[in-house]
């Protein structure tokens, strides 16, 4: 669990706290209509907190929530590997639908990476996208990283298996 706040322009970037899960399952559920790559059920509060403790419990985890005059409007969760190289491994980065297509997301992956390398000597970064998930694909290859390897089946959307596409800044 780090302790991270990030602060741009209007938008403050800190660690989700308990009090914050039941907003971030609200938050999460309003977005699904507009992504293809969530499952059309809505996220139970138990899978939230599953993924909080994760955090919580481990010092290499990072979620984090966006907010623009203390509403949330964004997630990020990720994880920091310490090995051979410093890396961080981006899971899950979502930006709420009215503040997307206006270069957002990529000003807060550019501030948070900058914050990582900065502080915690990060030198590689990695990212994940489902299967079909173009515009995250996208999204990532504007941002400098590239696809290098394809986990078959990792998830689990709408019944049907899909490939995890791990991409890397290159």
């Amino acid at each position: 669990m780090f302790n991270l706040e990030i602060f741009l322009e209007d938008i403050v970037v800190t660690d989700v706290n308990k009090e914050d899960l039941i907003y971030i399952q609200k938050w999460i559920n309003s977005q699904k209509d507009i992504d293809e790559s969530f499952n059309s059920k809505p996220l139970q509060f138990k899978e939230i907190l599953e993924r909080f403790l994760e955090y919580y419990i481990s010092e290499n985890e990072i979620f984090l929530k966006i907010t623009k005059d203390n509403e949330i409007i964004g997630i990020f969760k990720g994880r920091v590997e310490f090995k051979k190289t410093n890396e961080l491994i981006i899971w899950y980065f979502l930006i709420d639908k009215k503040h997307r297509d206006k270069g957002l997301g990529f000003k807060i992956i550019s501030k948070l990476m900058e914050y990582v390398q900065k502080n915690m000597n990060i030198t590689e970064f990695s990212s994940v996208a489902a299967e079909g998930n173009y515009q995250g694909i996208r999204f990532w290859r504007k941002l400098g990283f590239e696809p290098v390897r394809v986990a078959k089946n990792f998830f689990k959307i709408e019944e049907k298996q899909k490939d995890m596409i791990v991409l890397k800044r290159i």
